[in-house]
């Protein structure tokens, strides 16, 4: 082979040999760079639910609190739940207890009975209801409305138990003072159930039940007027009252007696 050919050919041997390096070099850098860009990129992680820390209003919500039997207070209280029937409510406090037990002795409470002293201010007499230790509320039916009452929690010794009943009101008495009065209630006015008539002025207010209009009317001219204590018929009085009113049937519907 002339020498001149043969390096022709070791030159392009030479050309090709230096194309091939470059060519590995710029696949070894592309390589690196993406194992860099791959080492520097991060893995998203996992989205996770924090738990909410149960709160003291979420407790206060998921508990039920029964009121307590006792408030560890010697008390009587009366409400009138309708005008001839008082709702009361007792309790004695330990400490209280405690003291009635070194006075009387440390069986006062098994040889005595609770009883419900009823006392009406208004008409002055008073008379009494047995009860007993496992109740601290009572319902009592009186014979008087639009009255003053009070009511005292009261203890009597077994071997005597003087009683008035509830439809036989009888004054004091010194037979009914042999007790050991625990409490007493404050002075509670009932409501009345009838219609003042002796209280009744020149005018009335009459309120619509439905519309809550409140509307004015003068009784003084009514000739019954005079003669008021003599009317027992409420009929009689609605009928003056809203004479105008049934002349037109504004009221759109018979008038009954009750």
């Amino acid at each position: 082979m002339p020498r001149k050919a043969k390096e022709e050919m070791i030159k392009k041997e030479q050309t090709s040999a230096t194309k091939v390096a470059k060519r590995a070099k710029t696949t070894t850098n592309k390589t690196s760079k993406a194992t860099k860009v791959a080492k520097t990129t991060k893995t998203p992680k996992k989205a996770t639910t924090k738990k909410r820390t149960a709160t003291k209003s979420d407790t206060l919500k998921n508990e039920y609190y029964d009121l307590p039997t006792s408030y560890n207070q010697t008390v009587v209280k009366i409400l009138a739940q309708t005008p001839k029937i008082l709702f009361v409510y007792w309790d004695i406090s330990e400490k209280d207890k405690e003291k009635l037990m070194k006075k009387y002795g440390d069986n006062f409470f098994q040889e005595t009975s609770p009883f419900l002293l009823i006392t009406n201010k208004t008409k002055n007499y008073s008379f009494e209801i047995e009860v007993n230790d496992y109740a601290n509320s009572w319902y009592l039916s009186i014979p008087d409305s639009d009255c003053k009452y009070e009511v005292t929690l009261i203890r009597r010794m077994k071997n005597r138990l003087p009683f008035v009943p509830l439809d036989e009101p009888q004054s004091n008495s010194s037979a009914n003072q042999s007790y050991v009065a625990i409490s007493c209630s404050e002075t509670l006015e009932t409501p009345n159930d009838h219609i003042l008539f002796e209280k009744l002025g020149k005018t009335i207010f009459l309120q619509d039940v439905k519309s809550h209009k409140v509307e004015e009317k003068n009784i003084a001219s009514f000739t019954f007027m005079q003669n008021i204590g003599e009317i027992y018929n409420i009929y009689d009085f609605y009928k003056q009252i809203y004479q105008d009113e049934l002349k037109e049937n504004v009221l759109n519907t018979p008038l009954s007696s009750s």
